[in-house]
């Protein structure tokens, strides 16, 4: 859920939460019999027999392939070729049937129903049945998995299986934003009775690619999963996503051939590719919001005046221009723009305003602080060199500190051991699922911000059903965010992605994922 991985997210308010009482039927056209199956398997073989290799470029390595063990978006990135959710989303964020062809919600809102779709094999050739389902989600909620995303779906309290095929969850309450969660890449079905020590090195699911081999530091192997339930995919048999942290080396092996498809680039490398022959270039909204985090829990930034000076401080369009090269859009509240939930708050610079709260707070001279940059995104590197500069300008003297991928992990996000620290958090279907990061009792605040009022108003959110009202509750708390500033809330950036002419088929999805079955090469 973390870094900036390329996303967009649409406008799915009324579509991505099932009412109480309602019913999602049925998409035939989705829908596969056994038969169709493995009339499916065939048809992706022969359509990808006659493709060569993928050769993808990715910034850094994966932290394993269990879905439930990982909180970064290059790795969940790679996941989403390998598993499938019960519901998927398209590139208009618009749920669809997945390993479910229909869900209903009970009146009540506490009973959710889904039928399973017939024929769907794992990679290591059983076919899925309900109780894989009932697995997966007990091995995530199971406190000693210790899954990062397990709290979006503490909800579900319990889950039956009446037969092969059904799939029956009870929850403790109406919850907006679960049937979206459900979409989302940490939500992924694995086989029951699997091993989870092997998953972490060799996964397991139902989607277009298996994994045929990785190598630290040098690639990760992808090949079409033979048992594969939709027609027609994957189109490429191979894909090798090779590992190449430099940016420089990016563009270079895109320009020389080696390299088909590179996917979230940055704005400095947009830049470069602009107007070059021989590229092709998309792009689009993004909801990948760029923070500078804040331990509220420690000195001097337990002071909201102290917070405010700094949000006060950062001329957020230099970040824009000099982090981005103009590949994103500032921001003050933690949705992005495009978010039908997004109510637009005050982004002022005015650094003579932010020496007045200092001195009130009782730094007039300001005072000297860390900032930790995650090295493996120099875009975080950078806007954290930008934000230094601009806080030394009212006294604030910054440490930079570049600390590696992994640490930053353990570390800034699980243990809360940071002063400041940059990262992007990338965008949900549901307005929840972003908000309640900031809530006290959610596992991750590690902010280590807290407001009741904040908390209660989140709480309201998930559980109400119409959509008008949640866009009133969520203004309340987006204002609340802007003035308490838990969080210096920078930009959301764009999506861009380059690709050689031969390239064809990719699509943007409103997650932090790398949709690569429906690629094509010529």
């Amino acid at each position: 859920m973390l870094a900036v991985a390329a996303l967009t997210l649409t406008a799915c308010g009324g579509s991505a939460a099932t009412a109480p009482g309602s019913t999602a039927a049925s998409a035939s056209a989705s829908a596969t019999s056994p038969a169709s199956s493995t009339a499916a398997s065939a048809t992706s073989t022969g359509t990808a027999a006659g493709a060569r290799v993928l050769n993808v470029a990715i910034a850094g390595d994966p932290i394993g392939f269990d879905p439930y063990l990982t909180a970064a978006a290059n790795t969940v990135a790679i996941t989403w070729n390998i598993y499938d959710q019960l519901v998927t989303v398209d590139a208009q964020g618009n749920l669809k049937p997945d390993l479910a062809t229909s869900w209903s919600l009970s009146p009540d809102g506490r009973t959710l129903t889904f039928h399973l779709r017939s024929g769907v094999r794992f990679q290591d050739g059983h076919t899925l049945t309900s109780a894989d389902v009932k697995a997966s989600f007990q091995r995530m909620l199971n406190p000693a998995t210790k899954d990062p995303d397990a709290s979006d779906y503490k909800v579900i309290t319990a889950i039956d299986t009446p037969n092969a095929s059904t799939v029956v969850m009870h929850l403790a309450s109406y919850d907006a934003a679960l049937l979206s969660d459900l979409a989302l890449p940490f939500a992924a079905i694995e086989p029951a009775g699997v091993n989870p020590s092997t998953l972490k090195s060799k996964p397991d699911g139902t989607g277009p690619y298996e994994l045929a081999s990785y190598t630290p530091g040098q690639d990760v192997v992808l090949k079409a999963n033979p048992y594969y339930w939709q027609p027609g995919l994957p189109h490429i048999p191979t894909v090798d996503l090779k590992i190449v942290p430099d940016p420089s080396t990016q563009i270079a092996d895109l320009l020389a051939g080696s390299i088909d498809l590179l996917p979230g680039l940055s704005g400095e490398q947009a830049s470069q590719l602009k107007g070059q022959s021989g590229v092709k270039i998309s792009q689009a909204p993004s909801g990948n919001i760029q923070i500078m985090a804040i331990n509220n829990a420690r000195k001097p930034f337990n002071d909201v005046r102290v917070r405010q000076a700094l949000s006060l401080a950062i001329n957020r369009q230099a970040v824009v221009q000099g982090a981005w090269f103009g590949y994103a859009t500032p921001v003050g509240t933690f949705l992005p723009p495009n978010s039908p939930y997004y109510v637009a708050q005050p982004t002022p610079y005015d650094p003579a305003q932010a020496r007045k709260l200092l001195a009130e707070a009782g730094y007039p001279n300001g005072f000297a602080s860390t900032i930790d940059l995650p090295s493996l995104y120099p875009v975080h590197v950078q806007t954290g060199q930008i934000i230094a500069a601009e806080l030394a300008k009212i006294g604030v003297q910054l440490k930079l500190n570049e600390v590696e991928w992994a640490t930053w992990l353990s570390q800034d996000y699980a243990k809360r051991d940071y002063n400041l620290t940059v990262i992007s958090h990338t965008g949900r279907l549901d307005p929840d699922t972003l908000l309640v990061r900031f809530t006290s009792t959610y596992p991750y605040d590690y902010e280590n911000y807290s407001n009741p009022t904040y908390n209660r108003l989140i709480a309201e959110g998930r559980a109400t059903a119409d959509v008008a009202k949640r866009k009133q509750i969520y203004a309340q708390a987006q204002k609340i965010l802007a003035t308490d500033v838990p969080a210096v809330f920078l930009d959301v950036s764009d999506n861009v992605a380059a690709m050689l002419p031969s390239v064809s088929g990719w699509q943007w999805l409103p997650l932090a994922v790398d949709q690569l079955a429906q690629v094509q090469m010529r």
